[in-house]
This record gives structure tokens, sequence and C-alpha cells, in this order.
């Protein structure tokens, strides 16, 4: 057999790289899967005071950033942190009391890594402009109306497709710490 290698493809099988115009589709994979300009927004409040005996300081703090994989929808992180202090002098300096206690809550969300062979990000950037983003029925696509891999595509799938629906990881996490210290001299050198 002159090919004994991989069968030939019926032209059939490539109509789908035509739009409805009949033009090829020219797909760039890296700037549908990232955004540019990804927003990272920061804020703080403390307040500080004290006496000649005690001091306290209260912070709250907010922070939230996009992603630029798959957009803020995709990808993003965002923490919430409270922490509050104080630091009493009791009995002419003899006794020294305080306490620290702080509660972080993280949220994050972002595109699952894959491995070095099989990942999103590789998707993007080996995957065919001739491929199109979505079937003519509005769903994520392949050549062959898969979502999952294609032999026409190397056995890749949509990468777009699934960045959005098959590799998210969401991570949450509250952390709460604190300490309670007494310091005591009795005697001053």
């Amino acid at each position: 057999a002159l090919n004994s290698g991989l069968s030939a493809y019926d032209w059939s099988q490539y109509q789908s790289i035509y739009d409805a115009n009949g033009n090829v589709y020219d797909t760039d994979w890296v700037d549908t899967m990232f955004k540019d300009n990804a927003t990272t927004e920061s804020y703080t409040l403390g307040v500080t005071g004290g006496s000649a005996t005690s001091t306290y300081a209260l912070s709250l703090g907010y922070m939230s950033q996009e992603g630029i994989v798959g957009g803020s929808d995709v990808s993003n992180y965002s923490r919430y942190n409270f922490r509050v202090n104080s630091e009493h002098k009791l009995f002419k300096d003899i006794l020294k009391v305080g306490e620290q206690v702080s509660f972080v809550y993280k949220m994050n969300n972002g595109i699952s890594v894959g491995n070095q062979y099989n990942n999103t990000l590789r998707g993007a950037f080996g995957t065919s402009p001739i491929a199109p983003v979505y079937s003519d029925n509005n769903l994520y696509d392949s050549p062959y109306n898969d979502t999952s891999t294609s032999d026409w595509n190397k056995g890749d799938g949509n990468p777009y497709g699934l960045m959005m629906t098959d590799s998210n990881n969401e991570n949450k996490t509250a952390t709460f710490s604190g300490n309670v210290y007494a310091e005591l001299q009795p005697v001053k050198i």
C-alpha cells in the first residue's frame, strides 16, 4: 500500500473549517484565551491609639486581582483580612499583657495546571488557527463537533472550551490565628 501509515481524509471532514460565509476560520487562540489589563485592587484601613499605659492597633484589608487567563470569571484571587492587637502595662509596669488576633479569608479561582504535554496554555499556542472557537450551535467546538479531542487537530480539543468548562480550580481558605502573652518583671534592673 502506498500509504500504510494514516488513512486519507475525506474533504467533507474539513467543511467545519469554513464559517457561514465560506471563509476559513482565523482563530487567534492566545488572544481568545488571555485578557489584557487585568485589574488589581487593594484597600487597607488602620486605626492605632493608646495612652501612657495601653496601646492598640486595628486593621482591615481587602485585595482582589483578576487573572489574565480566561478573564476574571475563570481566574481571580481575593483576600479579606482583619487584625487587632493591644498591650497594657499594669501595676506600675510590673506586669505587661497583650494579645494579637488575625483572621484571613482567601478565595482563589484558576485553570488547572495539567501536565507538560496536555494543558490549557499549551493548547492556546498549539491549536490550529483554522479551528473555530464555537460550532454552529454555539457550543465550544473542535472541527468534528467534539469538545474533547479530534484527530484533525493532533488529538487536542478546543482549549478555550476546556478552559471554560473542565479545568477550573476553586480554593477557599480561612485562617484564624492569635496569641496572648504576659510579661512579669517584679524587679527592675
